[in-house]
């Protein structure tokens, strides 16, 4: 397989799934309570299958969608976004495809260093590096999560989830 290839349905049905979850979760996460003024600390998004960041026919990755549904929110005003904040960490094995993800990224975005949440593309394995990721960001320790984290990890969620005690099963779905 190429760098880029064709979007399959199934997985552009995830992909939808994925845009409608994420329109609710960005919101409900980041918006400070009304109630009780508490805002949380810090979000975390880990998609540690991350691709190239566009398919063979334009359309956009996970990475891409998650960023823009993220910056173009229409809630974005009230999600105080800062890059202490907001951790998104994209992780892609193979190092042809992890390169186009940083260009898709950047030519869709800019520099990213610049925008108002941390984003950070690693090439690496999503068993292998996921945990070194997120502790590297100060989201995880030797005990669990220090803050709401989305995994986009498919069959690996259960093996990540040994590595955090204290979390009760499911640990993520």
């Amino acid at each position: 397989m190429g760098v880029l290839w064709p979007l399959e349905p199934a997985t552009a049905a995830t992909h939808r799934l994925y845009q409608r979850y994420l329109d609710a979760w960005w919101p409900i996460l980041l918006q400070t309570s009304r109630r009780t003024g508490y805002s949380r600390p810090q979000v975390t998004l880990l998609d540690a299958f991350a691709g190239p960041g566009r398919y063979e026919g334009g359309e956009p990755g996970s990475p891409v969608f998650i960023l823009d549904r993220l910056l173009n929110h229409t809630a974005v005003d009230r999600m105080n976004l800062t890059p202490e904040r907001v951790h998104l960490a994209f992780i892609e094995k193979d190092r042809a495809r992890n390169e186009h993800l940083v260009s898709e990224l950047t030519g869709r975005f800019g520099d990213l260093s610049e925008l108002p949440v941390r984003v950070e593309v690693r090439r690496g394995e999503a068993g292998r590096d996921s945990i070194a990721v997120l502790s590297e960001l100060g989201d995880v320790s030797l005990v669990g999560l220090r803050t709401p984290l989305l995994a986009v990890l498919g069959v690996l969620s259960v093996g990540l989830c040994q590595h955090f005690e204290g979390i009760p099963e499911p640990c993520m779905t």
